[in-house]
């Protein structure tokens, strides 16, 4: 078992025929970060039980030094951190521990030198233009939302999410009301959609106890006046009263009559006020009566000497005024409304009036007699005959307070009683109607009149008494766009959009992003092609083409291109495949083990013929590279076999092992020492190919030159070990 670069494994690479001597037993090591300052302490996992010589370390310090320094790993003790400097081991000077470096220490077997001192890694901080590391935020920082450095976890982010909740003052989500929480009202946390208020005010009608929403009424109901539900218009009130005439049998309104219709008494349409009625009868009835006794009117002329007011009562029948005067009748009272009348009255009015107190009953058609009604007959209204005292028209009215049911008086509601709302017996004037409106401003309690919110004020959010319209609500919407700083709306991106991952503004739905994986990482339970098996415990199979385990143990690759990892792995070749056992190409300065398969078919007259990973001929692609500032130890086996041809012998088979370095000098290759040449070669007589190997840009292209008349199966087998050698 051998740990390489904080990885375990159970390859044994002495197994492997590797040639040089590998230092298994002092490679148990691993990363971590040095918590302390100057006297240093580091755990790593899993921890280690003693020092040994050639113990590797990749530390990071937590702060930097102030002198010398010691490192304790483990609690297996203090040990010195030393640097060499002009070939010598040297203390620490302070600031030379740079906690944004990584740093590689190995124990010598008293101390700890820093192998790559002056040439460390920065390990950068990871931001929106450049990966590196990060810290976790807290759930208190992922609230916050002010920390633009640190990565949120999935949990931290649900936690966060099921924690905003919209407020009044806060953005924030919300469930949906139900319509029975709409209807309600009483649930301040939920929202409404917009087809939960239509249904509520749609159902919330006006009643006389309830404020709601009515229809307006039309003419002809307001006329019926039998519609109890529906609001009247003031036009529709005054078309209502304008058209509605007063007569016997019915209320309604009327035109006041003019002095000349009151004195003429031919209208019987217009309403008499009491001051035409008190001139016209002033003018009947001037000053004050004054009995002078009898009068004799059968005798003409007759000319009783009189002042204004003198009043006879006629004892015999004639006329008064002389032979073209007015007849008279017993029992009538004549009085006198000029002084001293004298001269024949040809017609009455002139000196004389006459009462005529033997009248028959009046009617509307005919003058005459008629009693007074009692208060009762006035109440009943049913009597036709008799007339009514302003006194009992007045006691009448005062005591016929109008209802829903009856037509009568009512007094104005005062604007007190109009605000509360309490009082169902006064009537209201439009000036205290508009008051109450214009000061009734709806809250979230309180039914009323709201101003329509600007789109400023829309957009500054602040203002909580004007109501939103549904168009600067959604000009809101549209331009309120989300960003890492913001809530907001965003678009959900298509599947091309999600494939490019260039679009920063625009989301990914669930389903989008999984058809991405689906597309980039396939996972699957042990079958599928190009599946990756992320599974743990034993005896895992790679059973699809181009799929991989990733860990376990004894994993097995079972089809072809397949490959396994882990603790005793099986990457036996199943057709022809590339597989690399260990998988640790980005382990920083660690040594490595891999294994290249390269193949392809060589035609006759294709001249040099590069040999690639996956057999794709000519293709640029898929070719052995060297990473940069490393060095490759390789033991490579070339075979050669002849498939067909018009010459030779297919079957004619040519093999060789080639050894040697190569190294990528800051993206520049070369050989180690002499290029690789042939050993062991075995061949058929007369099958001699001609192989090689070239360098291109950081890759080394084995390659096999084409023969005339003969198709060449080449097959390559490459055991790699990779150091870094310079860390820069």
């Amino acid at each position: 078992m051998s740990f390489i670069g904080g990885y375990q494994s159970d390859v044994n690479l002495n197994d492997l025929q590797f040639v040089g001597d590998f230092p298994i037993e002092h490679s148990i090591g691993g990363f971590g970060i040095a918590q302390g300052t100057d006297n240093y302490t580091l755990s790593l996992t899993p921890a280690i039980s003693q020092y040994r010589q050639g113990l590797p370390l990749e530390v990071k310090f937590q702060n930097t030094n102030t002198g010398p320094a010691t490192l304790n790993v483990d609690t297996q003790g203090a040990v010195p951190v030393k640097k060499i400097e002009a070939g010598a081991l040297t203390d620490l000077t302070a600031g030379e521990l740079d906690p944004d470096k990584l740093y590689i220490l190995i124990h010598d077997g008293a101390v700890f030198q820093i192998a790559n001192h002056g040439a460390s890694v920065i390990v950068p901080l990871a931001d929106e233009s450049q990966p590196g590391i990060s810290e976790r935020a807290t759930q208190a920082e992922t609230n916050a939302g002010t920390d633009d450095a640190r990565h949120i976890t999935p949990l931290k982010l649900l936690t966060f999410i099921n924690n905003f909740l919209a407020t009044e003052t806060q953005a924030g989500i919300s469930e949906r009301a139900t319509q029975a929480e709409t209807n309600a009202g009483a649930d301040d946390t939920r929202h409404i959609t917009p087809l939960k208020l239509l249904t509520f005010i749609s159902n919330f009608l006006a009643t006389e106890i309830q404020a709601g929403i009515s229809e307006r009424a039309t003419q002809s109901e307001t006329n019926a006046g039998t519609d109890d539900a529906r609001h009247i218009t003031p036009l529709k009130l005054f078309q209502f009263f304008i058209n509605k005439l007063a007569t016997e049998l019915q209320a309604g309104t009327a035109l006041i009559a003019s002095q000349a219709d009151v004195n003429t008494g031919t209208d019987d349409t217009k309403i008499v006020t009491p001051a035409k009625l008190a001139a016209y009868v002033s003018d009947k009835l001037t000053g004050l009566w004054e009995d002078k006794g009898v009068l004799d009117c059968s005798t003409n002329p007759n000319y009783p000497a009189s002042q204004k007011g003198d009043a006879y009562t006629v004892s015999a029948a004639g006329k008064i005024g002389g032979a073209s005067g007015a007849d008279v009748q017993v029992r009538d009272v004549i009085y006198c409304v000029n002084d001293n009348p004298g001269g024949d009255q040809a017609t009455v009015g002139g000196d004389w009036n006459i009462i005529q107190t033997n009248l028959v009953q009046a009617t509307e058609l005919v003058a005459g007699f008629a009693e007074i009604a009692t208060q009762g007959e006035v109440n009943a209204g049913t009597d036709n005959t008799r007339i009514v005292t302003a006194l009992k028209l007045k006691t009448l009215l005062d005591n016929r307070v109008a209802t829903e049911l009856i037509t009568g008086l009512a007094e104005l509601a005062t604007q007190a009683e109009v605000n509360a709302g309490t009082d169902d017996s006064r009537i209201v004037t439009s000036l205290k109607l508009k008051t109450l409106l214009d000061n009734r401003l709806a809250t979230e309690i309180l039914a009323g009149l709201a101003e329509i919110a600007t789109q400023t004020e829309v957009n500054a959010g602040t203002d909580d008494s004007r109501i939103v319209t549904a168009l600067k609500l959604k000009t809101l919407l549209d331009n309120r766009t989300a960003t890492e700083i913001r809530t907001g709306l965003a678009e959900i991106a298509t599947q091309a959009e999600v494939d490019a991952g260039t679009d920063d503004e625009r989301i990914v739905t669930p389903i989008k992003l999984f058809k991405l994986l689906d597309v980039l990482l396939q996972y699957a339970a042990g079958t599928g092609t190009n599946a990756i098996i992320p599974k743990d415990g034993t005896a895992n199979e790679a059973s699809g083409t181009d799929s991989a385990v990733l860990n376990g143990r004894d994993n097995r690759s079972a089809t072809a291109y397949s490959s396994s990892v882990g603790r005793g792995t099986d990457a036996n070749r199943y057709a022809e495949f590339a597989s690399a056992g260990g998988m640790f190409f980005s382990t920083r300065g660690s040594a490595q083990f891999f294994k290249l398969q390269a193949f392809t078919t060589v035609n006759p007259g294709t001249g040099i013929f590069p040999i690639n990973l996956d057999g794709s001929g000519l293709n640029n692609t898929n070719r052995w590279s060297i990473p940069s500032n490393t060095v490759h130890t390789f033991r490579l086996y070339f075979q050669v076999v002849q498939n067909s041809g018009t010459t030779g012998n297919i079957g004619d088979t040519w093999s060789a092992y080639y050894e040697g370095v190569a190294r990528n000098n800051a993206g520049t290759l070369n050989w180690v020492g002499s290029s690789p040449t042939a050993n062991n070669v075995r061949s058929d007589a007369g099958f001699t190919p001609s192989v090689g190997f070239v360098f291109q840009g950081d890759k080394v292209v084995p390659f096999v030159i084409a023969m005339s008349g003969r198709v060449l199966h080449v097959n390559i087998t490459c055991l790699i070990t990779q150091t870094k050698f310079n860390l820069s």
